[in-house]
């Protein structure tokens, strides 16, 4: 019963739901509590109670040992310090890995909820689904948890940015989790200070012109550095040694990333939309994304993507959700356009490629 697909369908009749009842009104209407906390807690079971098998994730089996065995990651060196002293506490609080799956989830869910309140405390929801429904959602619980947790860090440290401490010691408590939390505060913190969005456009069009004329062929060589970290999942990873995974260019991902990137660049350049705010995650988006392109040929790229395509709903709803805003006509149609093309994508290129 506790499967991806189930979660999915799920979270789709709650989303057509609310779609239903945002497009009878006359302007798109708030949201009720009732509704998220309902939605949180399918998620927290869904996430925390799911079977550990690799039908479910092929590295869920790996976490439920980490979580059993949560010892062994100190006393054998393991790279990520800070996940394994999570494991422990974890470990310490249920004794069981289902307890440490059940903790996850709550921070994982109780992270976007947070952040998409800060973002629109009265449409809050419209962004919770959205990006329950986004491809890579519910794989950084299953199959990347580690990633998934230094994510939902991350998102509350950028929601606590008015109070840099407490921001730096949670961007260094995502590091101390996974190293790969790094790409994403280098680029929070890059385009915090080069705030002009055409040089990351520009960025990302070369990086992308320059994948498609073969620049990035032989990065394999990078891949193969990369395995020197000692972790065994990157050379399962980069050397593709699942059959079933489709390697090489992927269009459909980069179709993906680009479509966020062509309504973000409408809502600034076209409307003139300049909230600060926005304008710093759609260029963190546009670097983080970029950086994907250097890799994106090599099998399992789209656990690298989702550390852009997570801002992904932000970059999509924020303007049009956004009560002050008077400039975007027609917010009702981009408002169903937007959330239709992303969960369509989703369910493409998760169930019928």
């Amino acid at each position: 019963m506790l499967t991806p697909a189930w979660f999915d369908g799920v979270m789709l009749f709650i989303l057509l739901f609310t779609l239903f009842i945002a497009t009878t009104q006359e302007k798109i209407p708030n949201t009720h509590w009732i509704f998220t906390a309902l939605v949180a807690v399918i998620a927290i079971v869904q996430l925390g109670f799911a079977p550990i098998t690799e039908e479910v994730g092929t590295d869920r089996l790996n976490y439920s040992y980490m979580f059993s065995h949560a010892d062994e990651l100190t006393n054998y060196g393991f790279r990520d310090i800070g996940f394994a002293y999570y494991t422990q506490l974890c470990h310490f609080l249920t004794g069981t890995d289902v307890g440490g799956f059940v903790i996850t989830a709550i921070i994982y869910v109780g992270a976007y909820i947070y952040f998409c309140r800060k973002a629109n405390p009265d449409r809050h929801l419209y962004f919770i689904l959205l990006c329950f429904l986004s491809l890579g959602f519910t794989n950084h619980s299953y199959n990347v948890l580690r990633a998934g947790l230094c994510i939902a860090i991350l998102l509350i440290a950028i929601s606590k940015e008015q109070n840099k401490y407490v921001t730096l010691l949670l961007f260094i408590t995502a590091v101390s989790c996974h190293i790969v939390a790094l790409l994403l505060i280098l680029g929070y913190v890059a385009t915090k200070y080069i705030t002009d969005t055409r040089i990351w456009l520009c960025l990302w069009v070369v990086m992308a012109l320059a994948l498609f004329m073969g620049f990035f062929d032989s990065f394999e060589q990078w891949g193969n550095a990369m395995m020197s970290l000692e972790d065994d999942r990157f050379e399962h990873y980069l050397l593709g040694n699942d059959l079933d995974y489709e390697t090489g260019l992927r269009i459909d991902f980069i179709a993906y990333s680009l479509f966020p990137i062509i309504v973000g660049g409408y809502y600034i350049y076209a409307k003139k939309y300049q909230d600060l705010y926005y304008k710093h995650l759609y260029n963190t988006y546009i670097l983080c994304n970029t950086c994907w392109l250097v890799i994106s040929k090599m099998p399992y790229n789209d656990r690298f993507a989702y550390l852009s395509w997570f801002i992904m709903p932000f970059i999509l709803l924020y303007p049009i959700l956004d009560k002050s805003e008077n400039n975007i006509k027609s917010k009702k149609l981009i408002f169903v356009l937007c959330i239709s093309i992303v969960v369509g994508l989703n369910i493409y290129l998760k169930y019928l490629r």
